[in-house]
């Protein structure tokens, strides 16, 4: 089977794409690409909620450390964002994600985080891509050892909280504002990796914070953990009729984000962006144009326009926007 990946990483029906068999090839390929690149120091692994996504990644922490220098596993599932911020945090040759995103429970899948903390901007996946081997191979795989045999080996460290991720956030907040909020936020983890990191973060703002679908369920209900208005009809009436003055929702990996305001009105992605944009150079007055996904509305790029900052749509896709 080929190995293919889309504009945010590789994804498959687990037992029948993604396997222990193909992410073995994929991990030969890993390594085949760094070593060509001179580049097999460390890995950062980390991996959200769905089924097996802890065994799949300590398994392929467990073929790499044979070839790198320093293998860097999660104790707990961890948001993308705090794997990029890790990856980033200790210099890595690279960051692997194991997660399907917002795809239904029975996917899992990988992405990469390059030594910046982005997405490839260059030609790494084809490079993966082609250096995939056809045909099998070789490993041994016992999975109730893998976290023993790993946890004796000095070439591999594990992160067991998100201590540095939450310290460095608040470098970027106004947290004195924040405590002073006088109302209540309503988080939704939508049963996926947010569901550690962001009470974590609440409680260090001391922020009143009302938490739902904060359990593991890799099920995700049978829903896709995608924080879309229609998947989350339930927690906006919630936000409504329990006097929240916003809803905050986010994905299987928590790296994508849905608002509702105290009204329990959608919030749209691109208004999100907009806001954003529209705060950093009014409000922080900070100088620089703006790039955007072509599935957004340009807001951003006519507040851009507004300033005599220059504005850039690229395609769908993480890596677009990060090489822009």
């Amino acid at each position: 089977m080929a190995i293919h990946f889309g504009t945010d990483g590789w994804r498959g029906v687990i037992g029948a794409d993604f396997t222990f068999d193909n992410l073995a090839r994929l991990g030969r390929a890993i390594v085949d690409t760094l070593s060509d690149r001179g580049d097999l120091a460390s890995i950062v692994i980390g991996y959200d909620t769905r089924f097996m996504s802890r065994q799949f990644a300590y398994f392929l922490g467990d073929y790499l450390r044979n070839f790198v220098d320093t293998v860097c596993l999660f104790s707990q599932p961890c948001p993308t964002p705090v794997l990029s911020f890790y990856t980033r945090q200790r210099k890595a040759s690279l960051g692997i994600m194991v997660t399907a995103s917002h795809n239904p429970f029975y996917y899992n899948g990988v992405k990469f985080k390059m030594d910046f903390g982005g997405p490839p901007i260059d030609d790494f996946i084809e490079r993966v891509e082609k250096a995939v081997p056809s045909g099998l191979i070789p490993y041994s795989l016992v999975v109730s050892q893998l976290f023993n045999d790993l946890s004796q080996d000095c070439r591999v460290e594990f992160i067991h909280n998100f201590d540095e991720y939450i310290e460095n956030i608040l470098k970027f907040l106004d947290k004195d504002l924040l405590q002073k909020f006088p109302g209540k936020v309503l988080y939704n983890a939508m049963n996926g990796s947010g569901q550690n990191m962001m009470p974590l973060l609440f409680k260090k703002l001391n922020m009143k914070a009302g938490l739902e679908r904060c359990e593991m369920n890799p099920l995700f209900h049978e829903e896709q953990p995608e924080p879309i208005s229609h998947l989350l009809q339930d927690f906006a009436v919630n936000v409504k009729e329990s006097n929240y003055a916003m809803g905050i929702a986010t994905d299987g990996d928590a790296d994508r984000i849905g608002l509702f305001d105290e009204k329990g009105d959608f919030v749209d992605l691109f208004v999100i962006t907009a806001l954003l944009y529209q705060y950093l150079v009014e409000v922080k007055k900070l100088e620089g144009g703006v790039a955007y996904s072509a599935s957004l509305i340009d807001i951003a790029g006519r507040i851009a326009g507004k300033h005599g900052y220059a504005a850039a749509e690229v395609p769908v896709g993480f890596k677009h926007v990060a090489r822009k």
